[in-house]
């Protein structure tokens, strides 16, 4: 997904660079597992 969204920002944009950052839950790290809360 961020692959994606770098490309199509670069072709858009057409800038000298481009960075993507996703920050997301991982979900199955806290509701089974280990249970741990906040996993990113």
């Amino acid at each position: 997904m961020t692959s994606k969204i770098a490309s199509a920002a670069q072709e858009v944009l057409q800038p000298e660079g481009v960075g993507v950052v996703i920050k997301a839950m991982h979900h199955c790290l806290s509701s089974r597992g280990i249970h741990k809360v906040g996993a990113r």
